[in-house]
């Protein structure tokens, strides 16, 4: 499926107003990728949307929904929204890890994942403490982590957050198989930071 987002802002290119927008090609239907969070942010597929003229560049946030949309179908994941239980999963692995733009995930069979993108880098200490409270994690690969934050468009640059995916030790199988998918796709990703998609309309 191929879907097309414009951004919200007018931003100025070439000595005129314009909109971005860049097309992306996804495996399923909208509605699994809608539950994350920072998609679609000053970005849409509305294009009667009523746009701002404050002229700030939304080129991060149509990267954001691109990575967001090839993680998804690469992990064989679909969003949900957070519920109350993994609100309290969090407070419990808070003494450890720290969690920050964090989502709600699903696997085709029913196992729950969540996604959290700090701005630090876990290290042994945590994956070990994690394990020991029943908690399998993983770190995705940059170029198809969804929100890589502290945008930087320049060729070579790295995101300042990394992406953790965790869920139950009884499910590690699961992670192992999204792990290795992602292993796999890294190969021919896109770099997080690549605007060569973006045009100006």
């Amino acid at each position: 499926m191929k879907y097309t987002l414009y951004s919200t802002n007018l931003v100025m290119h070439q000595g005129e107003a314009r909109r971005q927008m860049i097309s992306i090609e996804t495996d399923r239907p909208w509605s699994v990728y809608a539950n994350y969070p920072y998609i679609e942010v000053n970005c849409t597929r509305n294009t009667a949307f009523l746009l701002n003229t404050n002229g700030n560049d939304c080129t991060e946030w149509l990267c954001v929904t691109r990575r967001a949309a090839q993680f998804a179908d690469h992990a064989e994941l679909f969003t949900r929204k957070l519920k109350l239980s993994d609100r309290k999963l969090m407070t419990r692995l808070s003494t450890v890890v720290r969690f920050d733009h964090t989502s709600a995930w699903s696997s085709g069979y029913g196992e729950e994942l969540l996604l959290t993108e700090p701005y630090c880098n876990w290290g042994l200490r945590q994956f070990s403490a994690l394990m020991d409270m029943g908690i399998a994690a993983i770190r995705l690969p940059t170029n198809l982590s969804p929100y890589c934050g502290r945008w930087d468009p320049t060729p070579g640059a790295k995101p300042w957050t990394y992406s953790y995916l965790l869920c139950n030790a009884s499910a590690s199988e699961c992670l192992q198989e999204v792990e290795d998918r992602l292993n796999a796709a890294v190969i021919e990703a896109p770099q997080w930071n690549d605007i060569s998609g973006i045009r100006y309309v």
